[in-house]
């Protein structure tokens, strides 16, 4: 059984600098939105920023927030989470480590320890739901190549991210 030569699928875009594999019929029903990565935890009020603002006792901010990055100007503290952070009126509460979980949170999780690399296991706990991994060189366009067998079957697939 000959393989075929290496032929071009495509290509594939990276903006968060990590790429997954999943069959794409798990991810209308496993996938978690909307949850924070690891590394960008919700802030609030301290004691001193509730007496300071009590009308925002129990707001929480979850990052990107809708008027830009932790140094630009929040408009209900009228100064920014860096400076509110510095003069102890806001204070971070940390995500618990989610490390399996199918959503952008667990895959940020699985690569962003040592390896850059793990599974996302299925809820019964065994292998096969998704793996995911760094990116070669981070964010990019990257090659996406197929091998064929005799028979037209697609039996291998690489990412070429690097040399």
């Amino acid at each position: 059984m000959k393989k075929q030569r290496w032929f071009r699928i495509g290509s594939v875009g990276v903006d968060s600098g990590q790429l997954m594999v999943c069959d794409p019929g798990y991810i209308d029903g496993d996938w978690k939105k909307d949850t924070q990565p690891q590394g960008h935890p919700a802030l609030m009020l301290t004691a001193k920023g509730t007496k300071k603002f009590p009308t925002l006792a129990s707001k929480r901010w979850k990052f990107p927030f809708p008027w830009g990055t932790y140094a630009d100007k929040a408009p209900a503290l009228g100064m920014s989470m860096n400076d509110a952070k510095a003069k102890g009126l806001v204070e971070e509460i940390p995500n618990p480590v989610i490390d399996n979980e199918l959503s952008y949170r667990g895959i940020c999780s699985v690569t962003g320890d040592d390896k850059g690399h793990g599974a996302i296991r299925f809820a019964l706990g065994h292998e096969g739901l998704a793996v995911a991994f760094r990116s070669g060189w981070g964010d990019g366009c990257y090659e996406v190549l197929g091998r064929k067998n005799s028979d037209g079957r697609i039996v291998e697939v690489r990412i070429k991210m690097g040399d």
